[in-house]
């Protein structure tokens, strides 16, 4: 079950990035703790595109897809970028912003081999790797090779991701009111080929998988050299394959009054999406001893596991807010304004939800050397356990901003602000849990004692499952402009965060549960029966974590002419000299172009 909400969790997680990395931020606000804006910033925000003068051109050399690319040491995202901002081509009151993201990667992984399986990795490579191993021993050091080992190994660690996302943003100034309207789309996907959960026993020779082991094959022989004849085989084999895949669509309105020098403005959008998060993930291993002078002779072992889960989850999200903003220091541009602002937010959500889980494990052991001895058996082993979990989940979002810009001179500008945001998902759903396990042993020479033992269990609840995230943020940033034309700018900037989490899992059992039911039946006919207490516990889990946080920003900005803008991050990430080419290598640094 731990592994159950685990995934879970991660799956919530993977779809929070992915929702991160739609919104663009410049690599001024990423210095300054993101409370000063820039250009980028403000043309695709529905009402601040049209304070935006002349035409920005965006593009890779921008480096805006994460901020952590770094050019000269060809570190990349693998995105294409294309962003542009410009006045109306025949209105000018009219302003429009286009931005497009693609990517469609194959990265190729570390892979490690263990060549001789003595413990310890000697053979690496990257993406799909291929080992063969040949050993010969002289066991009785005769001077002749009475053993011959080969042994051959496959992994491959492959990751794919295929995503793209669209923005077209649009503004319109129509004396002391303005509107905007946005429309938003992208779809992600993300695949990968390493294992998700622990598979296999680990019976004797076979090692099984860990979280995070790659798709191989594996296959060891033994051959007697004298006869050339195998005395051992083993084969183990992992496919694993993860998706997540998160598409969405959203459409924003905003309007905004100006009185004097405040601004009232109020926003809505509507939004739908759909993701989907799967793991196919099945192992298979098996090993035999041969006695080659013996027909009678077997020691048979195989096993296989799998784990498959599938979590879908699409609905739709509205949501509204407005905010109160007053100019006291008018600058050149709206970035540079001095002023304050205070805004609220809430969203509202509604989804379908539908998770389940088949886990099943299969073995079977065979020994035999064909005389009487009770070690001459027969196992076999056949486990499965399915969980679905299906219903709702609806979720409420409340957010107060508020932020404070000043110029404190033509050199200076300083800000700070405060964020606090609440968001709230409560899932109602049918939650069902079946267990039926199978063991069947027999001893080949005395039937007398064989057996089979059956466990089977199921359950069915009412499940409300609530998260509760609260986040403070308070950023703070300053920057300070040099030279005769204030062409270099000196950013820094912090940003403290506490978050906190709540999460209530509750299940309500039902009136007709089926108890634990343990039976043992022998060949003869007769019956052991063992059925746990009839007590079923209806349930409420409470997990609360509180994390807080402060990370320091910095970066400088040059504008060598009108016309162009750079911006460097990661100025001092590296131990190297500033004469050291390793110094320029992890700069991460970005090209903006204007035109007035």
């Amino acid at each position: 079950m731990n592994k159950f909400f685990l995934i879970i969790i991660l799956m919530i997680l993977n779809v929070n990035s992915l929702l991160q990395s739609q919104n663009l931020i410049s690599y001024r606000g990423l210095a300054l703790g993101n409370i000063i804006n820039d250009d980028l910033d403000l043309i695709y925000d529905p009402i601040d595109l049209q304070f935006v003068e002349g035409v920005r051109v965006y593009t890779n050399l921008s480096n805006a897809t994460s901020g952590e690319e770094k050019l000269f040491g060809n570190v990349s995202d693998d995105e294409f970028l294309f962003g542009i901002s410009a006045e109306g081509p025949f209105l000018n009151f009219m302003h429009h912003s286009l931005l497009v993201k693609f990517q469609k990667s194959e990265t190729s992984n570390p892979v490690e081999i263990d060549s001789d399986l003595d413990g310890y990795n000697d053979f690496y490579g990257t993406g799909s790797l291929t080992n063969e191993y040949n050993a010969f021993y002289d066991l009785d050091e005769d001077g002749v090779f009475d053993l011959k080992q080969m042994i051959s190994q496959n992994k491959s660690n492959i990751t794919d991701n295929n995503n793209y996302s669209f923005i077209l943003n649009n503004s319109f100034e129509l004396w002391f009111f303005s509107m905007g309207l946005k429309f938003s789309v992208g779809d992600f996907k993300n695949n990968r080929n390493t294992s998700s959960v622990a598979l296999g026993s680990m019976n004797s020779m076979l090692l099984g998988a860990n979280v995070g082991d790659p798709t191989f094959e594996k296959s060891l022989s033994n051959f007697l050299w004298d006869i050339n004849e195998e005395n051992f085989r083993l084969a183990e084999n992992g496919d694993f394959k993860s998706l997540d895949k998160f598409n969405f669509s959203r459409f924003d309105v905003s309007a905004m009054f100006e009185i004097g020098d405040f601004e009232i403005r109020g926003d809505a959008n509507l939004s739908s999406s759909q993701n989907t998060f799967e793991i196919k993930d099945i192992y298979s291993g098996e090993y035999e001893y041969l006695e080659n002078d013996s027909i009678d002779y077997e020691d048979y072992y195989s096993e296989s596991d799998s784990y498959l889960s599938l979590t879908e989850e699409g609905g739709s999200t509205i949501g509204y807010g407005g905010s109160l903003r007053y100019t006291f220091d008018y600058q050149d541009e709206r970035k540079n304004d001095g002023y304050w602002k205070i805004g609220f937010s809430m969203g509202l959500g509604s989804y379908d939800y539908d998770a389940s889980i088949l886990s099943k494990y299969l073995n079977n052991e065979f020994r035999s050397d064909g005389s009487f001895y009770d070690e001459n058996i027969d196992f076999e082993t056949n486990n499965k356990t399915v969980i679905t979990d299906s219903g709702t989940k609806s979720s409420t979002s409340y957010a107060f901003k508020s932020s404070l810009n000043i110029p404190i001179n033509d050199n200076a500008h300083f800000g700070i602000g405060a964020i606090v945001s609440q968001n709230e998902t409560s899932r109602t759903t049918i939650y069902n849990e079946e267990i039926d396990n199978l063991l069947e042993k027999a001893f080949t020479d005395t039937a007398i004692d064989n057996y089979t033992i059956t466990e089977t269990y199921s359950l069915e609840a009412d499940r409300y499952y609530d998260v509760l995230e609260t986040t403070y943020i308070f950023p703070t940033g300053l920057e300070y402009r040099l030279g005769q034309q204030n062409q270099f700018s000196l950013r820094v900037g912090s940003i403290f965060q506490l978050f906190s989490q709540t999460i209530k899992d509750a299940k309500q059992i039902d009136d007709d549960p089926e108890p634990f039911t343990w039976i043992k039946e022998f060949s003869d006919g007769t019956q052991e029966l063992n059925t746990v207490d009839d007590i079923f516990e209806s349930t409420k889990e409470v997990n609360k974590a509180t994390i807080s946080s402060t990370i320091f920003t910095y970066g400088f900005g040059f504008n060598p002419m009108n016309n162009f803008q750079i911006d460097l991050l990661g100025i001092f990430n590296s131990d190297a000299s500033i004469l050291d080419t390793d110094f320029y290598k992890s700069l991460q640094i970005s090209f903006t172009l204007k035109f007035e």
